[in-house]
């Protein structure tokens, strides 16, 4: 499971190690080899740190680099909230149907619906039932009341 730091400053820092290393495998190699996932961890920091400025400014970075990424749920769970208070209602819609797809357990276990294991082939474990504890709890605690109505 990944932990999120447990302050600002912490998080802060940790995306900043991300971007930086980011930058080097562009300088180094002409491109992102993301096999590690840094690109799907900077969002849940994000929806932790609630800065809409970076949230919005990593956002288009990540679409300018990753044009095609497929996405990871609690990845594209927290994008479509960061969207939803950034303000841009339909856009932050998709993003929650996108999270829909990825994980069809996610949504419903947020909130708190009873979620029994459907009998069909997950392509993988990003689509388990099982994968909505991966969620780490300070993404779940930064999850407002408005924010799960809307969803």
């Amino acid at each position: 499971m990944f932990i999120i730091p447990d302050t600002d400053k912490k998080i802060r820092a940790k995306i900043s190690s991300y971007k930086s290393a980011f930058n080097r495998e562009i300088r180094d190699y002409g491109c992102i080899s993301d096999g590690y996932g840094k690109r799907y961890l900077i969002f849940p920091l994000l929806l932790v740190l609630n800065d809409m400025k970076k949230a919005e400014q990593h956002i288009q970075w990540h679409d300018s680099h990753f044009p095609d990424d497929m996405g990871e749920p609690v990845q594209m769970l927290c994008r479509s909230i960061l969207t939803f208070r950034i303000g841009d209602i339909n856009k932050a819609s998709y993003e929650l149907a996108e999270t829909m797809f990825s994980n069809v357990y996610l949504l419903p276990w947020l909130l708190d619906e009873k979620v029994e294991p459907i009998d069909m082939r997950h392509l993988t474990n990003f689509s388990l039932l099982e994968y909505c504890e991966e969620v780490p709890h300070r993404v779940l605690e930064s999850i407002s009341e408005q924010e799960l109505e809307w969803i």
